[in-house]
């Protein structure tokens, strides 16, 4: 007899149900890197249409709803978000009572309700990402299938580079029906000299660099972790995808993201200052015992000094990198002065708008100074998602009419403008209430990591620290995305979130037997 047959039909369901649930969740892990598949985009309209998020609904239903049911424990790292979502809708709510200007046929429910499914995406990712993955071996499953998304992603944008730095953008037709296949770049970025991957635009391809997969190949190369066996003269997987997607990430000619790539390392830098200081110390004292208290203040200022010798050769070749942007040329040859820091600290709308002028990038400025003044007319609970827009024709600077993009967006375009700023957005249409209930979800989520860290699990400890790298680099990529539809923030979270609950109840086991000692 089969031994399948003398198992209970219900044990057999839940078996396959597992099987489903297991390949639906590696499939949406997998397909991370791509955001804007065509079939979706035809079926919502909107550009930001992963596919991931298909498969994630249907995890939501068949996976964490009948958790909810059975009264299943959500992380606690989720709570904030639950708050959040309820000022979204009372913010809407007390948007009726607001004068809200016409602009053109845009209609405020479709805006608020876009505004809510973006959010809702979000979310989901969240939810199923912080209650899905079990245990080490979920986690280890979970950042392999993310690995094995990026590889595709590595292997499709250096072929991609190809065609644009060795071709000279000259695509090949069987690329081009591959690429309008599979996903949906912008109509102008195979003619930029950028790489765009398998995203959109090039600023989306380096917000997932920067966002998850940087963080997670960077967070492996620092802690000696990784999820394959495979070595290629004593390098990891990650060690190698790190190296590759850097150089990719330069490709991609980034902008605010470079900025965010920057904050990561320099809180690698600062990780390892104090490490490797004291490695170096314990080193000297091995081999020159004995020493005096004033040859050990010479051998530690000499430490000192040979580091910092290091990191000023680290901060050449950085500047050199820089250099290649012409805006980044402009900044050494124009820089401001410490009178324009200063106001520019303070937020003073001219200087902002002259120095972005002087800069290069105006534009983006203009739409964060519009969301700001929106801000300051409904600070406390802001507009309501969706609606900031409608209010850009009368809070744009003036300076802005001066811009061909923006001039263009505000006469031509037929979709609402937006603000192109995660932090800014939030201010304007939750106000600050709204955005002192994210801050706060993100202070939870810090906290968390810095207790998981202290596990002994690996896996547990390097989702923890990649979520750390990915909020620090939010610091900056929320000056440049303002969707709560792209992902990776929300996978990299709701990790984080699954591995604080997991390492609390490790801890709670522990000490269970104590306890009844």
């Amino acid at each position: 007899m089969n031994p399948a047959q003398t198992e209970p039909p219900a044990v057999i369901r839940s078996s396959k149900l597992d099987r489903i649930i297991e390949i639906l969740w590696a499939g949406a892990l997998i397909l991370l890197p791509v955001t804007s598949a065509p079939y979706i985009i035809k079926f919502t309209g909107t550009l930001v249409a992963p596919p991931s998020a298909i498969l994630i609904g249907i995890l939501l239903i068949i996976a964490l709803l009948p958790r909810i049911l059975r009264r299943g424990t959500i992380p606690i790292e989720a709570a904030p978000l639950f708050f959040f979502v309820l000022l979204a809708i009372v913010s809407t709510g007390l948007s009726f009572f607001i004068d809200l200007p016409t602009f053109k046929n845009a209609n405020p429910w479709k805006e608020a309700l876009e505004a809510f499914i973006t959010i809702g995406i979000g979310i989901s990712f969240f939810l199923v990402c912080a209650t899905l993955p079990k245990g080490e071996d979920g986690f280890r499953k979970a950042l392999r299938w993310i690995t094995i998304g990026g590889i595709v992603m590595v292997v499709f944008s250096l072929v991609e580079a190809y065609f644009i730095f060795v071709r000279n953008t000259q695509f090949a037709p069987w690329y081009i029906w591959l690429e309008e296949t599979l996903v949906t770049p912008r109509p102008f970025s195979r003619g930029l000299q950028r790489l765009y991957g398998m995203t959109f635009e090039p600023s989306w391809f380096t917000h997932q660099l920067v966002m998850l997969y940087i963080p997670i190949w960077l967070g492996a190369s620092f802690l000696r972790i990784s999820v394959f066996k495979f070595r290629f003269l004593h390098l990891s997987v990650e060690n190698i995808l790190l190296a590759v997607s850097l150089f990719l990430f330069l490709l991609a000619k980034p902008r605010v993201s470079l900025l965010a790539a920057l904050l990561i390392f320099a809180f690698i830098f600062f990780r390892l200052n104090s490490a490797i200081f004291k490695r170096l110390q314990k080193r000297l004292r091995r081999r020159y015992p004995g020493q005096t208290d004033r040859a050990k203040q010479w051998s530690n200022l000499g430490i000192v000094a040979g580091m910092i010798f290091i990191y000023l050769l680290l901060a050449a070749i950085l500047i050199v990198i820089l250099l290649q942007d012409p805006r980044m040329t402009l900044l050494f040859t124009y820089p401001p002065t410490l009178s324009e820091i200063g106001r520019a600290l303070l937020l003073d709308e001219n200087t902002l708008l002259e120095l972005s002028k002087r800069f290069r990038f105006m534009e983006r400025v203009i739409y964060w100074v519009s969301g700001w003044r929106v801000f300051g007319d409904y600070p406390i609970f802001g507009v309501g998602p969706g609606n900031s827009g409608f209010f850009f024709l009368d809070k744009v600077p003036f300076l802005g009419w001066t811009s061909i993009e923006v001039r263009d967006l505000l006469t031509n375009a037929t979709f609402l403008p937006n603000i192109k700023s995660l932090w800014v957005r939030l201010l304007a249409e939750t106000g600050l209430v709204g955005f002192s209930i994210f801050v706060s979800w993100i202070i939870t989520l810090w906290r968390s990591t810095r207790s998981t860290l202290q596990s002994t699990l690996p896996y547990h400890k390097l989702i923890a620290f990649v979520c750390q790298l990915m909020l620090i680099a939010l610091i900056a990529e929320g000056f440049s995305i303002d969707s709560f539809a792209l992902p990776y923030l929300w996978v990299a979270a709701g990790l984080a979130a699954a591995a604080g609950a997991s390492h609390r109840e490790n801890i709670s086991r522990s000490r269970a037997p104590e306890a009844q000692v």
